[in-house]
C-alpha cells in the first residue's frame, strides 16, 4: 500500500518530466516509447535555428541595404524569416505577381526570367545566399521577372512582405525611402525590362503626325504653359478694368479706335510688345533647331559608343578560346562575364553624369544601391567611392577594368594574341574619345546659348 501512495505522490512530477503521452502509454500498457524527438528536439531545433540565422545574416550583410541597419534590427529581420523548399522546375515568383514575400536561396539554384526569355549571366542564376523579391515588396506592385527553381530541390528562407518593410521602415524616413525609389526607378531602366521599360537612354524619334502631337514631357507647351495662362489672364483683367473705367466706344472682341485717348497712350506698350515678339520668334525658332541638332549629334554620339562597345566584345568573343565543341571554355566565359559586367557599369555610370534622369546613380546612395542589386561588386563600389575624381569620369575606371581584364587574359592564354592587345586599346581609346566628345557637346550648348542670348539682344 505503501509503494502505491508513493508512486501517487510522485505522478504529478513524472508527468511534467516525462510528457503525458509517454506516461500514459507506460501505465496503460501501451507499447510506444516516448518518442526520441521529445526530449532532444528542443536542442536541435535551436541549433539549426541558429545555423539558419546565421545563413540568412550573411546573405543579407552581402547586400549593401543591409549594412547599416542597427543590429537590432537585423536581428529582428533575421529571426523572421522562415525555411521552405521547392522542387525543380516550380515557379517561385512569377513575374507580375503581387510582391508579397522576400526570398534567400540557401541550397539550390533558380533561374530568372523576363517576359519568357532568360537573364543573361551572371545575373539569370540565383545561387546560395542570394536575395531576391525585396524591391517588390517595397516600391513595385507586381514582380518585375519569373524565378523558378533549377536543381531538384532548392531550399529558402523567406519573410513575409508587411514584416520585412515595418522592420525596414523603423529605420529609414520618407526621404529615404523617396530617394531609394528614385535610384531604383533608374536603376530599373538601365536594366532594360521590357515589360516595364522600354530601356532606352535617348527617346527614338518617331516622325508620325500623331506621335508628335501626343508629345508633352520636355516640349515648349510644357515648359511655356503656366506663363501663357497667366499673362492671358492678366491682359484679361487689365482689360476688363480699362473698359470698366474709360467706357470705350468699340464692342469686346473688335478691334479698338486708334483715335482714342486711352489706346494714344498704350501705343508704347504695342511697340515693346511688337519688340518682344520677334525676340521670341527668333529664340523660339533657334533654339527648337538647335534643340533637334543637339539630339541628332548625341543621338549619332550614342551609336558610335555602342559601335565602339561591340567592337571591343566582338574581339574578344573571336578571340576566346573554345573547346573542341566550339563552346567556350569556363576560363573564357568567366572572362566574357567578367569584361561585360565592368561595360555595362561604365555605360550606368556615364549615363548617370550625363542624363538628367539618371543623375542618382552616382550619388554615394545610388552607388551603394547599384551594389545592392547586383551592378557591381562590393570591392567595386569601394574603388569608386576612393577615387578622387569628378563624378562624370568614375566610368573611366569601369573602362580601365575592361582592358585589365583582356589583358589578364592574354596572359593566362583564355585570349589568342594574334596582334589582340593592339587592337583592343586602339577600340579603347577610341570608346573613351567617344564618351568624351558628349561632355563636349554639353559645354558647347551652353556657350552656344550666352552667344545666342547676346545675338539677340544686339538684333533687338
Amino acid at each position: 500500500m505503501k509503494p502505491f501512495l508513493v508512486f501517487l505522490l510522485l505522478l504529478p512530477l513524472t508527468t511534467v518530466a516525462l510528457g503525458t503521452r509517454g506516461l500514459a502509454t507506460r501505465l496503460y500498457g501501451g507499447h510506444q516509447a516516448i518518442p526520441t524527438q521529445e526530449l532532444v528536439a528542443p536542442d536541435d531545433d535551436m541549433q539549426s535555428k541558429q545555423q539558419d540565422n546565421k545563413l540568412v545574416k550573411a546573405s543579407l550583410l552581402r547586400n549593401v541595404m543591409f549594412t547599416s541597419l542597427p543590429s537590432t534590427s537585423l536581428k529582428m529581420l533575421v529571426e523572421a524569416f522562415e525555411r521552405i523548399e521547392a522542387k525543380g522546375g516550380e515557379v517561385i515568383v512569377q513575374q507580375g505577381g503581387v510582391g508579397d514575400y522576400v526570398y534567400v536561396v540557401a541550397e539550390g539554384e533558380c533561374t530568372v526570367t523576363v517576359d519568357g526569355e532568360l537573364v543573361p549571366d551572371p545575373d539569370g542564376v540565383l545561387r546560395s545566399q542570394c536575395i531576391f523579391g525585396e524591391l517588390a515588396v517595397l516600391y513595385n506592385p507586381t514582380r518585375a521577372a519569373s524565378v523558378i527553381a533549377k536543381t531538384d530541390k532548392v531550399a529558402l528562407f523567406r519573410i513575409d512582405g508587411d514584416t520585412f518593410k515595418s522592420v525596414l521602415n523603423t529605420v529609414q524616413n520618407t526621404n529615404d525611402k523617396l530617394e531609394l525609389e528614385k535610384i531604383d526607378e533608374a536603376i530599373m531602366q538601365i536594366a532594360g525590362t521590357q515589360s516595364l521599360f522600354g530601356g532606352d537612354i535617348i527617346k527614338s524619334y518617331k516622325s508620325s503626325r500623331w506621335w508628335l502631337w501626343t508629345r508633352w514631357s520636355g516640349t515648349v507647351l510644357q515648359h511655356n504653359l503656366w506663363p501663357t495662362f497667366l499673362n492671358m489672364l492678366f491682359s484679361t483683367v487689365t482689360i476688363m478694368i480699362l473698359r470698366r473705367f474709360t467706357d470705350p466706344i468699340w464692342p469686346i472682341g473688335m478691334a479698338p479706335d486708334p483715335s482714342h485717348p486711352l489706346i494714344i497712350k498704350l501705343a508704347i506698350f504695342q511697340k515693346i510688345w511688337l519688340y518682344q515678339m520677334t525676340l521670341t520668334t527668333f529664340i523660339l525658332t533657334f533654339f527648337v533647331n538647335k534643340a533637334y541638332d543637339f539630339w541628332k549629334d548625341v543621338y549619332n554620339i550614342a551609336r558610335c559608343i555602342q559601335g565602339r562597345l561591340n567592337d571591343f566584345h566582338l574581339l574578344l568573343a573571336t578571340s576566346a578560346t573554345r573547346n573542341n565543341d566550339g563552346t567556350y571554355t569556363p576560363e573564357s566565359e568567366s572572362l566574357l562575364d567578367d569584361v561585360a559586367a565592368s561595360s555595362r557599369l561604365s555605360h550606368a555610370l556615364f549615363w548617370g553624369s550625363c542624363a538628367r534622369r539618371f543623375e542618382v546613380l552616382i550619388t554615394p546612395r545610388g552607388m551603394e544601391r547599384m551594389a545592392s542589386r547586383g551592378l557591381m561588386t562590393s570591392k567595386q563600389l569601394q574603388v569608386l567611392q576612393s577615387l578622387n575624381v569628378p563624378n562624370n569620369q568614375k566610368h573611366g575606371a569601369c573602362l580601365e577594368w575592361m582592358m585589365v581584364r583582356a589583358f589578364r587574359g592574354l596572359d593566362d592564354g583564355t585570349l589568342k594574341d594574334r596582334g589582340l592587345s593592339k587592337l583592343l586599346m586602339g577600340k579603347m581609346c577610341e570608346l573613351r574619345s567617344t564618351y568624351a566628345s558628349i561632355d563636349d557637346k554639353l559645354s558647347g550648348r551652353m556657350v552656344c546659348f550666352m552667344l545666342s542670348i547676346r545675338l539677340a539682344c544686339r538684333i533687338t
